[in-house]
């Protein structure tokens, strides 16, 4: 564990358990970004959303796509 990180943890532990929960909740969503960041940075992460994205924009065009309408939304 790096120096800053220790002291983090040090200053969190400190606090009411409501407030390292919510601290930890940021934390974690922070990781799950990082690692979706790092998935679709993939070269071929990347070719597939174009590749799927092409195919979305054909369904369009070709007048197959359903408009989305929030309020008949589930």
């Amino acid at each position: 564990m790096t120096q800053l990180l220790e002291r983090a943890v040090t200053e969190i532990l400190q606090l009411p358990e409501a407030q390292q929960d919510e601290i930890a909740e940021r934390l974690l969503l922070e990781l799950e970004d990082a690692k979706w960041d790092a998935l679709l940075a993939r070269p071929e992460a990347k070719a597939k959303l174009r590749e799927m994205a092409a195919k979305a924009r054909a369904n369009y065009d070709a007048g197959l796509a359903t408009p989305i309408i929030p309020e008949k939304m589930g």
